[in-house]
């Protein structure tokens, strides 16, 4: 699972790419692709994969990386779902660990709308080393993620953002942490569900936008219309 995974490599002062999740696992994560809160410097779980030992259907166990079977490596890295024979190892490539600025704004309600068509104009122009998340329910429009820079710049940044959502935060706040710290402070163990029956009640689904959505408002009101359905974009 990850949290053992990332306090193990933030002891070496090492980081892998990966989710915020302490309970997610390693193999899933990397096998679906890996988004996490560094991918838009670094890539995703799977672009740190170097080389895999997978048990096919035929019974063979096999490692593959880009010069040992291409085809079945790339398909190991979000390209099969997972759906390629038992993986039982996995080599990754890490990055040094770093100071991270993490940062959230609460904006509210009743700006659902301006944040989504704000935010998924604003996103795009920004450096690489700035991750953001929305998240959009029929009473909440937050926005949070993580800076590689300075606080300085950081607000510069989110000054820009608040500027074309055209209404200010509620709550803004910033804060340096390591990046295990960091990621820990973005998992949110008590919102997961315990018990069996709760389990079987909470579904969770994922969409790709390809390009911006020309209608935010019309997208957001269709995302608040359940009270029981909130989305993070």
């Amino acid at each position: 699972r990850l949290g053992p995974i990332a306090t193990a490599l933030a002891a070496a002062g090492r980081v892998l790419p990966a989710g915020s999740c302490d309970t997610v696992g390693i193999a899933g994560l990397a096998l679906g692709g890996g988004v996490g809160l560094l991918d838009r410097k670094y890539g995703l779980t799977c672009d740190h994969l170097e080389a895999a030992r997978i048990v096919t259907a035929d019974g063979r166990v096999r490692t593959v990386s880009r010069s040992v079977e291409p085809d079945l490596f790339w398909a190991l890295r979000g390209g099969g779902g997972g759906n390629f024979g038992i993986v039982t190892g996995f080599t990754f490539r890490t990055v040094p660990l770093l100071d991270v600025v993490t940062f959230a704004l609460k904006f509210p309600s009743g700006t659902q709308a301006a944040l989504f068509a704000a935010w998924q104009e604003w996103l795009p122009a920004m450096p690489d080393e700035l991750w953001c998340g929305v998240n959009i329910d029929a009473v909440t429009a937050n926005a949070g993620g993580t800076f590689l820079g300075t606080e300085a710049r950081l607000k510069e940044l989110l000054d820009d953002l608040v500027r074309r959502v055209g209404t200010p935060p509620a709550e803004r706040g910033t804060r340096v942490l390591d990046h295990l710290s960091a990621m820990r402070s973005f998992d949110e163990p008590e919102s997961r569900p315990g018990a069996a029956a709760a389990r079987a009640a909470y579904v969770g689904t994922s969409r790709m936008l390809l390009r911006p959505a020309p209608d935010p408002a019309a997208v957001v009101e269709v995302l608040v219309r359940d009270p029981g359905v909130g989305t993070l974009i």
